[in-house]
């Protein structure tokens, strides 16, 4: 009995030991996301959206108290960048058994040279989380169309946390 109980800690301790090495060392493609410095952090409590491929980001975050969503324009670096367009919401939503469609202009907060880096709209369809759509963006000479998430922070489109489960971020 006492050879067995012996037997399975062993065996017990090379499992534990092969799954610290895997988990520490481990090879896969890292094209299309950064575990590095250059995660952009949520500093006013939402979620992070990329414009285009590292172009730009959007920290979105959502208030159902009082039904807004503010945009913070966000270089690559993470840091505030000032845009002269507004963006615009191109929602989508169930009014009872009818689908609608809703197009909300930001308003700039804070608006200096006539740009601005964070934007507000205010919609009373904001006190729900029955939405979703696109947020419509030009960064420079280019438009893009963002996926609008709210509800999980640091959202990282471009790759998935599940296919590498087992490292740090």
């Amino acid at each position: 009995m006492k050879k067995l109980s012996i037997l399975f800690s062993l065996l017990a301790l090379s499992v534990c030991m092969s799954v610290t090495l895997i988990a520490e060392d481990h090879d896969h493609d890292h094209k299309g996301h950064d575990h590095g410095k250059d995660h952009i952090k949520a500093t006013h409590g939402g979620n992070i959206l990329e414009v285009g491929k590292h172009v730009a980001h959007i920290e979105l975050v959502h208030d159902k108290k009082k039904g807004s969503i503010t945009l913070y324009i966000l270089d690559k670096a993470g840091k505030a960048m000032a845009i002269a367009d507004a963006p615009r919401l191109n929602l989508k939503y169930k009014d009872g058994d009818k689908k609608k469609k809703k197009q909300i202009i930001t308003k700039p907060q804070g608006e200096k040279d006539k740009k601005a880096s964070e934007f507000k709209a205010v919609d009373n369809l904001f006190k729900t989380e029955g939405f979703k759509g696109k947020i419509s963006i030009k960064i420079g000479d280019k438009k893009y169309q963002v996926e609008l998430a709210h509800g999980h922070h640091d959202d990282h489109k471009g790759h998935d946390h599940d296919d590498h489960k087992g490292h740090k971020h």
